[in-house]
């Protein structure tokens, strides 16, 4: 992102925790280090956008800031790690919108609330998906996926980076709509899965553009 919008999410950032901190105590915030939970494995674009925030603010406020990765549960171990830190300022949680969405509507008894356990504070960004197949699929295009996935019932798989993510989600509404059916192979990331599709393991998924662009550039993935 810009410089600008990039400040104005720090700052964000600065005044919610800091609201959050005062509540308790008048000392000016932070007056040491904050930590960041992220529930998605390292090198992701989760978490490349995190160091960007974090090196910012640590900057910013003179106090590092840092990332703890408490990867598991498609983000809910994170989650639950936020909601039972103290509520001072200084524990944040970097939330995909399966935390704070879906999971209550996928898991019947979610360990913590969306709602009544964390404060919003700014929405940090978009990312957009992209279908992709390993080269051993015989498809060059989503047309040809479906004609495939129709013309050998439940034979196709699909990756995706946990079970209630957008990449699972995503696929299955997909194949209810275009009238097929897959089977779904979940991993802990979505590197993992990009693995899986060039080793053969799994023929498509629906993924974050940062990931298989590269890949799809340097003919190891198709892309659909």
């Amino acid at each position: 992102m810009s410089s600008r919008p990039f400040m104005r999410l720090c700052r964000a950032l600065l005044l919610a925790a800091a609201g959050a901190s005062l509540g308790a105590s008048a000392q000016t915030y932070p007056s040491k280090p904050v930590r960041v939970l992220i529930g998605q494995p390292p090198g992701g674009v989760q978490d490349t956008l995190l160091r960007g925030v974090t090196n910012e603010l640590t900057r910013i406020w003179g106090h590092a800031v840092t990332l703890e990765h408490r990867v598991g549960g498609t983000g809910v171990v994170a989650a639950v790690a936020a909601a039972r830190s103290a509520p001072d300022g200084y524990t944040i949680f970097f939330s995909t919108s399966t935390n704070m969405n879906t999971a209550q509507f996928l898991q019947k008894n979610l360990p913590y609330h969306p709602e009544k356990d964390f404060i919003p504070v700014v929405g940090m960004g978009q990312t957009k998906s992209i279908m992709v197949a390993g080269n051993h699929v015989q498809a060059s295009s989503v047309k040809e996926l479906v004609a495939l996935a129709k013309a050998k019932p439940g034979a196709l798989n699909y990756g995706s980076f946990g079970v209630g993510s957008a990449a699972h989600l995503d696929v299955e509404a997909f194949a209810k709509a275009a009238g097929f059916t897959a089977t779904h192979v979940p991993y802990k990331s979505g590197a993992e899965v990009m693995t899986a599709l060039m080793a053969g393991q799994v023929d498509f998924a629906m993924t974050g553009l940062t990931a298989a662009i590269p890949l799809v550039n340097g003919n190891r993935l198709k892309g659909l």
